[in-house]
């Protein structure tokens, strides 16, 4: 589970091929989790801000409902 584990990058040319190409996989993860938790932010700001009433259910609970206008 630590996202920020790297391999490092030594030995043998097939190894550290295979590092190399998990640290990149690894920071492509990473970059990808940023954009999608700016991409939420800016939903929820959205959201928050619109004039109308917004409401989210899901199995006949109100999980979410945006601050009244």
């Amino acid at each position: 589970g630590d996202l920020a584990a790297r391999a490092p990058v030594s030995g043998p040319a097939e190894l550290a091929n295979v590092a190399r190409q998990v640290n990149g996989m690894m920071d492509a993860r990473a970059a990808s989790e940023l954009a999608l938790r700016e991409s939420e932010q800016r939903f929820r700001s959205l959201v928050d801000l619109s004039p109308d009433s917004i409401s989210v259910h899901r199995s006949g609970k109100l999980l979410y409902a945006n601050p009244a206008p």
